[in-house]
């Protein structure tokens, strides 16, 4: 059996706070190919390296049971080894196929034409993103039929420390954890509003976390404003308000996405009781020009974006619903 404690992001609050306890994941399968597939899902969801005692003492396993299977999972490069040959992580064959899955999955349609509805709505450019280790990937993006805009095609990559979607994943991660994440690397400089310190970063973070959005104010691109929200995680709920001016929630978490992002609403004035929730990967942005939407207008879509985050989250939740009746 596998249980690890971990913290989550506090939807009412706005605090990280210990999680409640959970049941514990059970290795099982019916075949050698399921127990490596039920490993897999153990190391992926949780954000911390494993080592081959841990997994043993978590699991129940034998010693070189777990051994040949990390050796196999590690050949397929569906798992890497740390540097210091103890520790096991996530491998690139395993991010890409999470981000691919993400990029392609059947609800794409869906989550397309809210996306375009968005567009219509505020009349610039929005995308959907998730967090891939450091950077924010574009799954999928609708333009303005203005004429001066900022062309960013789904699979564009951005530094997650300089783009709004990605202070809004930072946000729901622990100090430690953003650390981790940022600390062994210098933040790379876009343009000269882009932060590259640590401690002014986190500073901003805390903002994103007091405000439930994020902005980037020409810190990725010269002449390029953004602002995101979360999408709430599917099934759990409706959460209060991003930002300060009260409107439906729209940043909890996401269920399609949720093995690799962080805890989720950043609910204000309309929660339901303070529950925990799990972590979301998915944002929703907004971009445009600086001189058609400076920051202050920005902020004026934010009841917009949030409606579209809840629809995706409807999307997702709908999806959620007919894949347990499959099971059924």
């Amino acid at each position: 059996m596998y249980e690890i404690p971990e913290r989550v992001y506090h939807a009412l609050t706005m605090k990280i706070v210990p999680a409640p306890a959970v049941s514990a994941i059970a290795l099982e399968g019916d075949t050698p190919t399921m127990r490596l597939f039920a490993l897999l899902e153990v190391i992926a969801s949780k954000d911390q390296l494993f080592s081959l005692q841990a997994l043993v003492e978590a699991t129940g396993l034998p010693k070189p049971t777990l051994h040949r299977m990390l050796q196999q999972l590690e050949g397929a490069g569906l798992l890497q080894r740390e540097g210091d040959g103890r520790h096991y992580g996530t491998g690139v064959r395993l991010r890409r196929l999470a981000e691919n899955l993400l990029l392609n999955d059947s609800h794409h349609g869906a989550r397309h034409t809210v996306l375009r509805h968005l567009v219509e709505e505020v009349g610039e450019s929005c995308n959907i993103t998730t967090l891939s280790g450091s950077e924010v990937v574009y799954l999928d993006r609708v333009e303005t039929a203005a004429p001066l805009r900022f062309y960013l095609h789904p699979g564009s990559r951005v530094p997650v420390h300089c783009s709004a979607s990605g202070k809004v994943f930072l946000a729901q991660m622990t100090a430690e954890q953003r650390k981790r994440l940022l600390a062994h690397a210098p933040l790379e400089r876009c343009t000269p509003n882009t932060l590259t310190d640590l401690g002014k970063l986190e500073r901003e973070i805390k903002r994103v976390q007091r405000d439930g959005f994020a902005m980037d104010d020409e810190e990725f691109l010269p002449g390029l404003v953004c602002l995101a929200v979360l999408v709430p995680v599917a099934g759990a709920g409706h959460r209060g308000s991003s930002g300060s001016n009260g409107s439906n929630g729209g940043n909890g978490g996401n269920g399609a996405a949720r093995g690799n992002g962080d805890g989720g609403g950043k609910g204000g004035t309309g929660g339901t009781g303070g529950n925990a929730v799990t972590r979301s990967n998915l944002c929703v942005a907004v971009q445009a020009p600086i001189m058609r939407l400076a920051a202050a207008k920005a902020r004026a879509l934010l009841p917009a974006l949030q409606r579209a985050a809840a629809a995706l989250a409807a999307i997702d939740a709908e999806a959620e619903r007919s894949s347990s009746r499959a099971r059924a």
